[in-house]
């Protein structure tokens, strides 16, 4: 019985995040995030990294072109990674966010898991949209959960909403 459950856990597709997902979930618990690439340690921020990836690529004009192609062909995964650079690197770039978030919806079409299909579909509509889907608290919006805070955790929430640098030399009565 124990050898039969073993088999269908491993020929059966794995219906939450998927195989890829859940190895690297199991080998971040016990060994971490790092996979051995010393480039890996300390990587650049994606918008730094999106302008070398773009400058190295040849340009914005010149990879939109290969992606265009590459996208023609079906090949999504390539072409999201690639595009994702250039997003990063020129985010006013409106032929960019689009082609990349049909290239998402594409991706979103073809994934097993559901989660990552709302991922991909998340993505499509923050890039296809002009609004940032950032959602803010007001504080004091909403007096019962004001009201039942301690001290303490309102001195946190005003903590985490202080914009330090912009705080910076303010008189506080």
């Amino acid at each position: 019985m124990g050898l039969y459950i073993l088999y269908l856990s491993i020929s059966q597709p794995s219906l939450q995040l998927g195989l890829s997902h859940n190895s690297k979930a199991v080998y971040q618990k016990y060994l971490g995030f790092f996979d051995g690439n010393p480039t890996n340690l300390n990587p650049l921020p994606p918008s730094e990294a999106g302008e070398a990836y773009v400058e190295y690529m040849g340009g914005a004009a010149a990879l939109l072109e290969r992606v265009q192609r590459d996208y023609g062909l079906g090949k999504y995964r390539r072409v999201s990674q690639a595009f994702t650079h250039l997003v990063f690197s020129e985010p006013e770039n409106i032929a960019a966010r689009q082609l990349l978030a049909s290239t998402y919806e594409q991706l979103a079409y073809q994934a097993e898991s559901g989660p990552w299909r709302n991922f991909y579909l998340c993505g499509a509509l923050e890039l296809g949209s002009e609004v940032s889907f950032v959602l803010t608290a007001r504080i004091g919006a909403n007096f019962e959960v004001l009201s039942s805070m301690s001290i303490d955790m309102s001195f946190d929430l005003f903590g985490v909403r202080l914009n330090g640098p912009n705080a910076r030399g303010a008189i506080w009565l």
